[in-house]
């Protein structure tokens, strides 16, 4: 769990490594058959080659995420992650160009996160769910965007991540609302908070 949200978060490289360890976690998971260690590793693989430059090896983490969502639908593995897992699968559809497509199975994976009171796993799926918005760059994006990100400040949770990619995202959306002074600013206060 630690080294998804870590790679999730930009803490953890996506690199060689990480990859030969969850490529090697999977093949021993699926000798095991065991369930909960096989969804565990196909979780860490997935996301792990979705922040991968590659778009093969993110084609390749598109299926361990498919696969492992369709456990999850056939009780195989925890129904409650199918949101966090549909947000990313639907933030490589964006990456692709659909973001039309992309944008209403992200909101409604965020949403369900939030309505679940999930608020520890809202961060990540919220943070390319902003991004994604903001690529697609209408009017009601941005407000949508302004909107998803004051929520995500309100989260009744205290975890370091939280107010460095709140700070983040704002710094993003000022940029895209072409707000030079606040981006300035905030870009000021967020490299601060990285230090």
């Amino acid at each position: 769990m630690l080294f998804r949200s870590g790679i999730c978060a930009g803490a953890l490289l996506a690199d060689d490594a990480a990859l030969e360890l969850c490529e090697e976690a999977v093949r021993i998971a699926e000798r095991s058959a065991d369930d909960f260690a096989l969804g565990h590793a196909r979780y860490a693989l997935g996301l792990a080659l979705l922040h991968r430059d590659s778009s093969a090896e993110r084609e390749r983490g598109l299926t361990a995420l498919e696969q492992l969502r369709d456990m999850c639908l056939h009780d195989h593995w925890t129904l409650s992650e199918v949101p966090f897992i549909e947000v990313y699968i639907a933030w490589e559809q964006g990456r692709r160009g659909d973001l039309d497509g992309a944008i209403p199975t992200m909101r409604a994976g965020v949403d369900a996160l939030f309505d679940a009171g999930q608020f520890a796993w809202c961060i990540t799926p919220t943070v390319v769910f902003v991004e994604t918005l903001l690529a697609r760059g209408g009017e009601d994006d941005l407000q949508e965007a302004r909107t998803a990100i004051e929520r995500l400040a309100a989260a009744p949770v205290d975890l370091p991540d939280l107010n460095i990619n709140v700070l983040r995202l704002r710094v993003l959306l000022a940029g895209a609302r072409g707000d030079e002074p606040a981006y300035r600013k905030l870009s000021r206060q967020h490299r601060a908070m990285a230090i």
